[in-house]
């Protein structure tokens, strides 16, 4: 067909001789102007995330240790909140109630998170008799009359024996005293289970070991990889799958698993902290929170994207040689 004589519909002109209506060209204009911008947007999208993953390292960690500061600032003005200060010849029968008001919290989080693994079982059962005890500077002394097992001690240290240098955070374990070092100051149930538990895996594995083989790097960084996610496994059954649900939604955007922890705002971190009820804790504990928090980052990136779980000992070594300041132990 012949359309040399068609003409437009808006002017009467010929269509070979219209230069076309404001209308039709704006409407053009526009979409064309539309996806300018789309593209420009996704190129910036790509450009942004390719940018940041090829920032070096010292500027990620430099992210990392500001982020760490707005943070921390408003747990340095929450103070510790002792329940033992200072221990005589004796105990006051006060204190004796409170050492066995301790015991019953601890039977009961072993009886309650006894089924979650094979491994919180095997703690329940052979630590369920565990002795109470407590430290006079770096010396430690019988809470109760019990009779010797293979437990360890669960050694509880007052205020003023803080400052030996006995504990260097809020819970640890103790190899020389046979002991679960405890610092005497409340702290929320959900997380004194979660770190209780990953100090108790510590004894637990000491135990197992035969006395002359001593442990090399390597065969350290495991356990602390399983005490860590052991810890976890406590934290997410007491919150309800709350608290791994949080740190999969901050994990999975990352690229690298190094980028998964130092990527981390803190705005994130609060809301981890509202997910494992640690939003008001002190100095002492948010260490050890804190060292959770960057520590499931990377093991969950590794996690969600199938990567082989050797890399997750890669990862707690990178964790302790560039954020030693805080509690991976």
């Amino acid at each position: 067909m012949n359309n040399s004589n068609a003409v437009c519909p808006t002017c009467g002109k010929k269509m070979k001789r219209c230069a076309g209506h404001w209308s039709h060209r704006t409407i053009m204009s526009i979409q064309v102007a539309l996806a300018g911008v789309c593209i420009t947007l996704a190129t910036l999208v790509i450009f942004a995330f390719a940018t940041w993953n090829e920032r070096p390292e010292a500027e990620k960690l430099k992210q990392l240790s500001q982020t760490m500061l707005r943070y921390q600032a408003p747990h340095e003005k929450i103070p510790d909140v002792w329940w033992l200060d200072h221990v005589g010849n004796d105990l006051t029968p006060a204190q004796s109630e409170q050492f066995q008001m301790r015991r019953h919290e601890i039977e009961e989080m072993l009886r309650t998170y006894k089924d979650l693994s094979s491994t919180t079982k095997t703690i329940a059962e052979r630590f369920g008799t565990f002795r109470l005890a407590f430290t006079r500077q770096k010396n430690v002394f019988a809470a109760e009359n019990t009779v010797m097992t293979s437990a360890p001690n669960v050694c509880f240290v007052p205020r003023d024996s803080i400052g030996s240098g006995v504990l260097q955070s809020h819970l640890q374990w103790d190899v020389s005293s046979d002991s679960v070092l405890i610092a005497a100051i409340n702290v929320d149930k959900v997380l004194f289970a979660g770190t209780l538990f990953h100090e108790f895996l510590h004894a637990l594995r000491y135990k197992e070991r035969p006395r002359e083989q001593k442990e090399t790097e390597e065969e350290f960084a495991e356990e602390e990889v399983e005490a860590h996610e052991l810890e976890a496994l406590v934290l997410n059954a007491a919150t309800k799958g709350a608290y791994l649900r949080e740190i999969d939604r901050i994990a999975h955007k990352a690229p690298s698993y190094i980028d998964a922890i130092t990527g981390v705002s803190a705005q994130d971190l609060q809301a981890l902290d509202r997910a494992a009820g640690s939003e008001h804790t002190s100095p002492r504990i948010t260490s050890s929170v804190l060292a959770e928090h960057l520590f499931l980052l990377g093991s969950r990136f590794i996690d969600l994207h199938d990567f082989p779980k050797r890399m997750k000992v890669k990862m707690y070594q990178w964790l302790t040689t560039h954020a030693p300041s805080y509690n991976f132990y």
